[in-house]
């Protein structure tokens, strides 16, 4: 016997279902208390607009410091020393990619072969050219 926490009742094992999550191996609910949906009061479009408003209001400080974070991420991955032959290298690369992309009707892409996420530069001796799907399939792995 198991009691519901939804309907305070005390049912048998078999009344709930299946939860390998939970110490007992059951759900909280009994089957017709989880078959039956709790209301929630609807929202209107004013109500829903006015919360957003506040929300944004709540969360900007914390909003702008993670785009601040992740815009400091990406440019500790840019070297500051790169010389013009290699940036315009990088770009060559770039263009050869869309060339390619346009000419054989399949996308390539630029690919690191040391993941950027994973603290690889973005410098030439760092990319390739890479068909989508390889790329697609790589994600973020290092590959040797």
């Amino acid at each position: 016997m198991k009691t519901c926490c939804k309907c305070k009742q005390d049912l048998p094992r078999s009344a709930y279902y299946k939860d390998s999550s939970r110490l007992d191996g059951l759900e909280y609910r009994c089957k017709s208390c989880k078959r039956t949906p709790t209301p929630r009061p609807k929202k209107t479009k004013e109500e829903r607009a006015a919360y957003l408003a506040q929300y944004y209001q709540d969360n900007k400080v914390r909003k702008n410091s993670q785009k601040v974070e992740s815009r400091n991420r990406h440019t500790r991955q840019v070297p500051t020393d790169q010389s013009l032959m290699e940036k315009s290298a990088i770009r060559a690369l770039y263009f050869i990619s869309n060339v390619l992309s346009n000419s054989c009707g399949e996308g390539f892409h630029i690919d690191h072969i040391h993941p950027v996420s994973k603290g690889g530069l973005h410098e030439f001796d760092n990319l390739r050219i890479l068909s989508a799907v390889e790329n697609l399939k790589k994600g973020n792995k290092i590959v040797k």
